[in-house]
């Protein structure tokens, strides 16, 4: 059974990724366009810190950090913010995802 829902869940990111990359590629000439703005809610401080203007992270239901979010994604001030940026997998020199030991 789990190896059935890891699949249902590996299947979904794949569907997700597919048809939002286009459609967030297109957020900021969107906004430009239409002068209007947008809630993302999301995990991904990476891809949010690519789109967005400005970042608000929340952590027990409160927000616990707001900044420009370059400012959250270089220099993260609360240890949740810091927690979701370690959490990006990360590829080495050789093209392989890093993780931890084990």
């Amino acid at each position: 059974m789990a190896l059935y829902i890891g699949m249902a869940m590996l299947r979904a990111v794949t569907v997700f990724c597919h048809y939002m990359t286009p459609i967030l590629s297109e957020h900021p000439e969107w906004v430009a366009e239409t002068g209007t703005a947008a809630v993302l809610i999301s995990h991904d401080l990476a891809l949010l810190s690519t789109i967005c203007d400005e970042l608000a992270i929340m952590y027990g239901g409160e927000i616990v950090e707001q900044a420009a979010a370059a400012t959250v994604y270089d220099e993260p001030r609360h240890p949740y913010s810091a927690a979701l940026i370690d959490a990006v997998p990360r590829v080495d020199e050789t093209g392989l995802v890093v993780g931890i030991p084990g």
